[in-house]
């Protein structure tokens, strides 16, 4: 990838942002958007950061199949069984190094509900020790 990702993440979904020249960052969306890292928009931001939604499992089965054609695309002597075994350890390797840019969950981060959701109010919960609920240990 040519761009810096970083991201948010609440359980499963993932906001991942991509940081960098424009033509970069249309360029590593188009080839996530192309091997099933993401159906989703990309949204400019800056106009050298933009972003979309995912989750993990899509983001990590797009990262290994652009990385296992740029294996066989850029070796001669590449194999694709060498290419099974060595693309998903890069594409891990990838979504390990992305910095994530608040530990706090996407909706909280951003101040705003998902990406087409809305909030509804539900009531009051009450509980005896709000510190533990607060958290998410109870």
């Amino acid at each position: 990838m040519r761009t810096k990702l970083t991201y948010l993440a609440d359980h499963d979904q993932r906001l991942v942002y991509l940081n960098g020249k424009k033509s970069d960052i249309e360029n590593d969306w188009l080839l996530l958007f192309n091997h099933g890292g993401t159906n989703d928009e990309l949204e400019w931001l800056f106009d050298d950061r933009a972003c979309f939604y995912t989750n993990e499992k899509k983001l990590l089965s797009g990262l290994t199949s652009i990385y296992w054609h740029r294996l066989l695309n850029h070796d001669e002597t590449m194999t694709d069984e060498t290419a099974d075994v060595i693309a998903p350890s890069m594409a891990q390797d990838t979504i390990n190094s992305m910095e994530k840019e608040s530990s706090k969950p996407i909706y909280l981060a951003l101040n705003q509900p998902y990406k087409n959701l809305t909030v509804f109010g539900m009531g009051t919960i009450e509980t005896t020790d709000e510190k533990g609920f607060s958290k998410g240990t109870l």
